[in-house]
Formats: structure tokens, C-alpha cells, sequence
């Protein structure tokens, strides 16, 4: 499933909120940010049970990516951006 965030976003950084999990061995929370051509350009990972993540993304040239969000069990999700 794709989820496109809605206009073009101008901006170094981006923050993610997670939905709150009810498992309690829920592991890691993988993020990579994937370019057009589904290379992966950036990994971070985030403690189980955060509630939100920021990503920097100033080194990123204008396009458009795709953050994968990994959580075990679940099927990623993909988020479209387009930075200006």
C-alpha cells in the first residue's frame, strides 16, 4: 500500500508519527528512504514503542522518495513525498 502526502513539500526535515502498537513484543521500527528507481539511499531505525522519528533530509537533492515504514508482522507501508 502507497500513501502519497499530499502537495510538494520544500523542507530539510521530516517527522514521522507511528501508531501506537498493542503487541508487546513488537521489535524495531525500520524506516529507509528509496529514490524513483527503488534504490535505498537511507536507513534509520527506531526503538519499539516510539511514538515518532524525525529523518533529515537535507542531503537529499529535489525529487521524488518513497519511506518504506518496516514493522514486524505487519506489511510495510510505503509513503510517496516530493521534495522541492
Amino acid at each position: 500500500r502507497t500513501r502519497d502526502m499530499n502537495g510538494n513539500h520544500d523542507f530539510d526535515r521530516i517527522r514521522l508519527i507511528f501508531n501506537a502498537s498493542k503487541r508487546s513484543n513488537e521489535t524495531d521500527i525500520a524506516v529507509e528512504i528509496l529514490n524513483i528507481n527503488g534504490n535505498i539511499l537511507k536507513r534509520e531505525k527506531f526503538d519499539a514503542g516510539t511514538s515518532e522519528g524525525e529523518l533529515d533530509l537535507k542531503s537529499l537533492p529535489a525529487g521524488i522518495y518513497f519511506f518504506r515504514v518496516m514493522r514486524s508482522g505487519q506489511a510495510p507501508e510505503l509513503i510517496r513525498i516530493n521534495k522541492l
